[in-house]
């Protein structure tokens, strides 16, 4: 039996009010959209036309650098030492060049390799136009890449209007080869006879942008263009974000195809950099230089064959305005620009005499006897002499601290209870033996004393001149020698890190491992001077805007670093000794000194450096000052391997002394035999 469905229902009709609604809820969200649509349209054709237009213009524009001016640097009076001239520069577009181009190891000869290269060969053309070295080109070119991707690349040559236009004539044989109107340093004062010794390391030089200079802390906030020039050293690297001014700019069309459309026109004018007023003194700078040379030529006629460089350092001991400084070997500033003639031989790191470390700033050495008025305050400031006080000036000296008994020997026969003036006009070796291994005495109970002091005259920390360099020099202790590599790494660290007697006593004279620049000198007996103020040395004293007037920061004069408050006591029994080392019968500069005027005060140093070439050579140092009518003048003299202060070093001083005062002085040798 089966069971029976029922009939089916049948469908009811469908409603046609929700279907209406959709219909027209579609229609409204078309014709919205169409009406957006048309708005835009219409917005773009008529309310933004002009942007779009202005916008396809600007896209067939293109600007270009206009080099700014570099400022000048005169010296103290105005004259001009370094400035600027005009020249064309050639540029390389990074942009447009043979991208992955690698030129390592090629030179001129590699015809075959370089043609299968483009962007070689492209510079390999230039190198041979413009008369310059195939590698040194490439070289040029790579090193700036980095920092100048995407930018025209401003190569370190500069190029006459006949090789300009030759390439120009030949465009495609020198795709991405450009040219612009640039300025490249020069150097009046070398024409002029009585300016003509201008310290390269000092004023420094001038080269294109590199990626070291955009990390280098010295540009820090200076945002330093990607393209472009800056102060790679001295003067010219210190203030270069006066000295560059600001680059200018300008404009040009191009059609579609490329080619340049109408003339280029200004779209911002560049601005010359800013002038730098040295505190240098550009006459006595050269009478300094010449001094030193003359120095050297009297210590080989006294048979120190070895004596080959040397330096001066002339300073107000009041300001630390630093009047000249002077470094021996010496070459001309000119060998930082096109083409660069003799800069192999500076910058050759076989050259011994290494011409770009300034003997004066970044040059260090055993000071000799010219330390001894620095070791009479550290003593007389821990107390361990006073107003009075004497000491056995014996032919020798042998500490009880010392169990070795090793012999300390004076210089001359002596043997005198003397006091501190008379140990200074004498130079008195063992006076100051006495002295150091009393300081030894100190260390054993825990105290530096000795180094305390001496690295609150400015030794021992680099010197904070203006400019780039200088450097610290040794003040060395128990620290110092216990990490020092030679001995850690020597065959008896245990022994030979281990501060000894004679360790002081040998820095007392200053001998041992002591070393001082002569500019660390120069601050030192500033503060003999000027009653124990620490001046701060500069070289520039202020900064003129393109109008002349003073820039806003441009007054120069900073303050000293600390004053020591040096006793009138302590400072007058120096100034007794330095004046009977320069005019006492039996005094180590009178030969020199005495009837100079006006009067000098200063002492002499022989500090020996023995070497296996040279195993009597040691170095001649003069140190002092002078005033006449309220203008004080600091002075320090170093001829290395010179031989005896008073002989060779006393001469130089003299020299720049005289000029400085308007002294008449004939120059001759001195006559010493201290140590």
């Amino acid at each position: 039996m089966f069971l029976e469905s029922p009939p089916p229902r049948a469908e009811p009709p469908p409603d046609p009010l929700p279907l209406a609604i959709r219909a027209a809820a579609l229609g409204i969200i078309a014709a919205a959209l169409l009406v957006v649509l048309l708005f835009r349209l219409w917005a773009l054709q008529v309310l933004h036309a002009g942007d779009y237009s202005a916008a396809a213009v600007q896209s067939q524009v293109r600007t270009s650098v206009v080099p700014a001016r570099r400022g000048d640097i005169v010296d103290r009076h105005g004259d001009v030492l370094v400035s600027s001239r005009t020249a064309i520069g050639v540029q390389v577009n990074s942009a447009t060049f043979p991208a992955g181009t690698n030129c390592d190891g090629l030179n001129r000869h590699d015809r075959t390799e370089v043609i299968k290269r483009p962007g070689c060969l492209i510079l390999w053309r230039l190198a041979t136009v413009i008369k310059q070295p195939f590698p040194q080109v490439w070289k040029a070119y790579s090193s700036r890449l980095s920092a100048n991707r995407g930018y025209p690349i401003t190569l370190p040559f500069t190029v006459t209007r006949p090789q300009v236009a030759f390439m120009l004539e030949r465009h495609n044989r020198f795709p991405s080869i450009q040219f612009q109107r640039t300025f490249v340093r020069d150097y009046p004062a070398l024409d002029n006879p009585d300016l003509g010794a201008i310290n390269p390391n000092l004023v420094g030089h001038v080269g294109a942008i590199t990626a070291d200079n955009l990390k280098d802390p010295a540009f820090r906030g200076e945002n330093l263009p990607r393209t472009g020039t800056a102060g790679q050293a001295g003067i010219e690297k210190s203030y270069d974000g006066w000295l560059r001014g600001s680059d200018g700019e300008t404009a040009q069309m191009f059609d579609a195809s490329g080619e340049p459309v109408r003339s280029p026109y200004l779209v911002r004018e560049p601005v010359t950099g800013s002038t730098v007023h040295l505190t240098l003194d550009a006459h006595l700078q050269k009478v300094a230089q010449d001094a030193i040379y003359r120095g050297m030529q009297i210590a080989h006629a006294d048979q120190q064959y070895f004596a080959d460089s040397g330096a001066v350092v002339a300073m107000n001991p009041r300001t630390g305005a630093i009047y000249a400084m002077a470094s021996y070997p010496t070459y001309k500033p000119t060998v930082w620009v096109p083409p660069y003639q003799g800069q192999g031989r500076v910058t050759d790191p076989k050259n011994p005499l290494y011409p770009q470390v300034d003997k004066a700033y970044s040059g260090t050495y055993p000071p000799g006897s010219t330390f001894k008025p620095i070791t009479a305050v550290a003593a007389w400031m821990s107390g361990l002499i006073g107003p009075g006080s004497t000491r056995a000036c014996t032919t020798s000296f042998q500490s009880p601290n010392d169990f070795s008994h090793h012999t300390f020997n004076n210089w001359g026969p002596v043997n005198a209870v003397i006091g501190l003036s008379k140990a200074l006009e004498i130079s008195c070796d063992t006076f100051f033996y006495r002295l150091g291994d009393q300081f030894y005495d100190r260390y054993q109970a825990g105290s530096n004393v000795f180094q305390q002091w001496i690295r609150k005259l400015g030794y021992g920390s680099t010197p904070p001149v203006d400019i780039p360099g200088a450097i610290s020099g040794v003040v060395p202790d128990q620290h110092w020698k216990a990490h020092y590599p030679p001995f850690v790494n020597g065959p008896n660290p245990s022994i030979d890190t281990l501060w000894e007697p004679g360790d002081d006593i040998q820095m007392a004279i200053g001998q041992g491992y002591l070393l001082v620049s002569p500019l660390q000198q120069a601050v030192a007996y500033s503060a003999l001077e000027n009653g124990g103020t620490i001046v701060t040395p500069h070289l520039v004293q202020s900064i003129t805007g393109p109008d002349g007037s003073l820039a806003p920061g441009g007054n120069v004069a900073p303050k000293p670093q600390r004053d020591l408050h040096l006793p009138v006591s302590l400072l007058d029994e120096i100034k007794s000794g330095l004046y009977g080392a320069t005019h006492a019968g039996d005094g180590t500069s009178t030969s020199t000194f005495g009837s100079f005027q006006p009067t000098v005060y200063g002492k002499t140093g022989t500090a020996e450096v023995p070497t296996e070439q040279c195993p009597e050579c040691s170095d001649a140092w003069w140190a002092g000052w002078a005033e006449q009518n309220g203008r004080p003048l600091v002075v320090v003299a170093m001829i290395h391997n010179g031989g005896h202060g008073g002989v060779s070093a006393a001469p130089v001083a003299a020299e720049v002394f005289a000029s400085f005062f308007h002294s008449r002085y004939q120059f001759h040798s001195g006559q010493d035999q201290s140590r």
